[in-house]
């Protein structure tokens, strides 16, 4: 904590998998996983009814594969990129089972992946926005 701001770190892992082979023809299934690193920032502001925390996430791709199943399967390893995530969290203070609800932000910029096979996985962004709303208990 400096100054009400507390200060954190830590390791993520996702695990995604689209399933384009039931869009249609031509789909394939792809499966996309990462290990990153997280450093944030956040700090409880107090009102008479609410807590609210403004939060600030930076995320490092430390290892990271995408797995296309094309011509008998490619791994390719997509180990460079970053994230971020800006979120503000008002939780209902003072309730048997206090409401909580979260905007967010999300960004993902992914650089291309390592060549296999002459396939690469291209560089790409994601974008996320959002509300997360749910109770304490």
């Amino acid at each position: 904590s400096f100054g009400q701001v507390v200060f954190s770190g830590g390791l993520g892992y996702r695990n995604l998998t689209d399933r384009l082979d039931e869009a249609g023809p031509g789909g394939y299934k792809r499966v996309n996983t990462r290990l990153y690193g997280i450093l944030g920032a956040e700090r409880d502001f107090q009102t008479s009814d609410w807590t609210i925390t403004p939060s600030v996430q930076y995320k490092l791709i430390l290892a990271g594969s995408q797995y296309s199943d094309v011509f008998g399967g490619v791994d390719l390893s997509q180990n460079n990129g970053y994230g971020a995530e800006l979120a503000v969290s008002f939780v209902q203070r003072d309730a048997a089972y206090p409401l909580v609800i979260t905007p967010f932000i999300r960004t993902w910029e992914v650089a291309n992946s390592a060549v296999s096979r002459n396939m690469l996985e291209p560089r790409n962004t994601t974008h996320e926005t959002g509300v997360t709303v749910s109770l304490q208990f």
